[in-house]
């Protein structure tokens, strides 16, 4: 059994969103080959550039999870602030006005 038949009997057997995975891999993959040629194990020092790019992802999600935390947390405050003025009709002052 060759490559093609095996990439699509596992196709069959995974969910959509398993498949929309693959599919973001095979174009990622074709990017990167239009930029820097086939993978090849000549080229490149593999360990090297996997390190430098985990380094890179943790950086931008690490960027990413304080960006949606920081607009979570805001929205927890507001919502706070927002009920406590229907309650009350008042609160002492913003949470923001604070800071």
């Amino acid at each position: 059994m060759d490559d093609i038949e095996n990439m699509l009997r596992a196709w069959e057997h995974l969910g959509m969103r398993e498949r929309k995975v693959l599919l973001a891999f095979a174009w990622r993959l074709l990017a990167g080959q239009k930029r820097h040629g086939k993978l090849s194990y000549d080229k490149k020092d593999w360990n090297y550039e996997a390190i430098e790019e985990a380094l890179d992802a943790s950086v931008y999600l690490t960027a990413l999870l304080n960006d949606r935390s920081e607009k979570a947390f805001r929205t927890a405050v507001q919502d706070a602030e927002e009920q406590m003025l229907r309650e009350n009709g008042r609160f002492n002052g913003s949470y923001w006005e604070q800071y």
